[in-house]
This record gives C-alpha cells, structure tokens and sequence, in this order.
C-alpha cells in the first residue's frame, strides 16, 4: 500500500487499534519528547516526530485532534520551516470550515496568524485575526493579535484588531490602550477614533468619548456609523438636541437603516416631541418588522401620546415574535 491510499490505511487503522484514552497517552508522550529535546538534536528527529503525529491527528477527532495540531505547528515554527507551517494549516482549516466547526476554525486561524507572522507576512496574519473577529472567537482574536504585534508593533489595524476584541471580551482598559495606539500610528483613520469613543463611553469618560466621536466624523462625514456614535455620545452627556442632530445625518446617509430612526425615536422622547417621535418609529418598525423591540419602542411612545390601547396592541405584537 502507498501514496494516499498508505496514508488513508494507517489512519483508519489507528482509529482501530487505540482507545481515544491511549492516543491522549501517546500525544503526551510526543509532546514531552519534543519539548524537552535539546536544541542540538538534528532537524530530521522532530520530523519524524511530527510526521508521526500527523497520522494522530487524522485519527482524532474534536478537542484532541486541535490539541495535535497546535504541537505539531509549533515544531514547525521552532524549526521556521514556514512554508510546511502554511501548508499544515491551510490543510487543517479545509477540514473545520466544510463542517462548520467553529472550534476548529478558530484553532486554525490563531495558529495561521502566528505562522505568517512569523513569517514576517503581517497584512496575511492582520487578515488572519480579521477572520477570528468575523467569526466571534475574540479570546483567539485577542491571543493572535499579541502574537502579531510581539513581531510588528507598528501594525494600526492589528492594533484596531485587539481593540475590537478586548472590547468584546469586556476588557475595555486594554481595548482603550489598543485604539489610543491605533490612533497614535494613523490619526486619518476615522474608524479608529469612533472605536475609541465607543470605547471611552464604556468607561464612563463620556467628554472624551464625544471628542472621539467628533473626530471621526470631521475626517469621515459621509460614515453613517460615525454620527450615529456621536449621537449616542452626545445622549451620554444629555444633549439630546445634539444627539438628535447626530442620529438624522446618519439616517440621512442610510435611511433603511432601522437602527438610526430608532435613535431618533428615542432622542425625540427625550425632548418630548412625541409625534416625530412616533413617525420615526414607525419608520423603523416597517424597515424591520421582525424585530420586537421596535414595536415595544412604538408602544412607549404611543402610551406617551395616551393612545394606550394602540401601544398595547403593539406591545401584544411584539410578544408573539
């Protein structure tokens, strides 16, 4: 038996021969060999080792599989053996994204990102991070964009990166400290500033988060997510007039948009002008009418208006969905 047919044998042979329990044993057997050589065994005995390995990991499956391949690419990093690295991966990733495994794509991206980075290819390990973010894995995300930056300190949008998914993970400290020096290294970048506002409103400096918001939307007018975050900046604040202001340009740039004449909805209660109030949710409610938050938002503005009975109706509505 040889080729792929060979590979394909022992595969299935070892799924046969070993308990998952035994082939746990034997990864941590390999793991403990390879991590405890000398850096002057010669290339060719690591090889053996992950080659081996690789029948492992074909064997495996979930947790373990991930567990061998994460080894085996770190060897490949030690021995800077890149193009094996991108290999190894770029196979793996095949496997997860036609399952949808969310697990294994996540393992898969982070340990790309730090291939290319090591590599010294940082715009492909940036796109990596971007692919962690894209798909909600921001403890991978935050792990990758380290390892890039500890390579490329000077890369804005991996710092952006990190920003997004410390602010994810709820640390918003670091998220901060990432977007001040996203900002720092490109200060045209007007994504960065509206990040660092919504940022700083997190941490309650509401002064700052409006003068990040109204940065961004000086170098980038025609962002329609850069005005709705200096509505919700200028709310922050109490200057609903402002807020106002801010939530009609952005409907204005995406008026189907439901989200922006939602905000003014709520800007315009805060004002008491409740009949714009009602137009601008009802505008809403007919560009989503899905979402039962905005039939709730209607209903507390037509309870405002006292035509209780119609906001209960919607209120029943919005129950069903």
């Amino acid at each position: 038996v040889a080729g792929r047919q060979r590979f394909k044998f022992l595969a299935q042979f070892l799924k046969i021969y070993y308990t998952p329990e035994e082939i746990v044993e034997i990864v941590r057997s390999y793991r403990k060999e390879l991590l405890t050589r000398e850096t002057a065994v010669p290339r060719e005995n690591y090889r053996h080792a992950v080659d081996d390995l690789y029948y492992f990991q074909e064997a495996a499956s979930g947790a373990l599989c991930r567990e061998i391949f994460d080894l085996r690419m770190g060897v490949f990093i030690n021995l800077e053996d890149y193009a094996q690295a991108e290999q190894e991966a770029e196979h793996f990733l095949a496997g997860p994204v036609k399952a949808e495994d969310q697990a294994g794509m996540a393992v898969a991206y982070k340990m790309q990102a730090e291939v290319h980075a090591a590599a010294g290819r940082y715009e492909e390990a940036s796109r990596d991070v971007k692919q962690l973010l894209k798909r909600d894995h921001y403890q991978e995300a935050l792990a990758a964009a380290e390892i890039v930056l500890g390579k490329a300190p000077t890369l804005a949008e991996v710092w952006a990166s990190k920003g997004i998914a410390a602010g994810e993970l709820g640390d918003h400290a670091n998220a901060l400290e990432s977007f001040q020096k996203a900002t720092a290294l490109r200060p045209e970048e007007a994504r960065y500033w509206r990040n660092q506002s919504w940022t700083l409103s997190r941490l309650d400096r509401n002064s700052e988060a409006l003068a990040s918001a109204e940065r961004a939307v000086e170098l980038q007018p025609d962002d329609a997510r850069a005005w709705e975050r200096l509505g919700w900046a200028a709310g922050d604040l109490g200057d609903h007039a402002k807020a106002l202001e801010s939530f009609q340009k952005a409907a204005a740039l995406e008026p189907e948009a439901a989200s922006h004449w939602w905000h003014q909805a709520q800007a315009l209660e805060r004002v008491e002008r409740y009949v714009e109030a009602l137009a601008c949710a009802e505008r809403a409610a007919k560009l989503q009418p899905g979402d039962a938050s905005l039939l709730i938002r209607k209903a507390w503005v037509l309870s405002a208006l006292g035509r209780t009975e119609e906001g209960l109706a919607d209120l029943e509505e919005a129950l069903k969905r």
